[in-house]
């Protein structure tokens, strides 16, 4: 195996399709709609998988997201 083969890296996401999010979203309050997210209630948005984001708090005014910082996202979306 060369330099570059060895460098290049491969990733696969699985979404569900965020029309239907936003559908189940509809009639929510954001923060409801986001605790939900939160709670695995509704699928997040495809971007939260690929990049690895976590939803740490979500609270009034404040909502807390944290993103992986080496090695690309291995976390899953995690509920609680």
């Amino acid at each position: 195996m060369d330099e570059m083969e060895a460098s290049n890296r491969q990733r696969v996401v699985t979404w569900s399709d965020p029309k239907a999010a936003a559908q189940l979203g509809r009639g929510m309050a954001g923060i409801d709609y986001l605790r939900a997210m939160r709670d695995g209630r509704v699928p997040p948005p495809p971007v939260v998988l690929l990049l690895g984001i976590e939803m740490a708090e979500v609270n009034a005014g404040r909502v807390v997201m944290r993103l992986q910082r080496k090695g690309g996202a291995t976390r899953r979306w995690r509920s609680r």
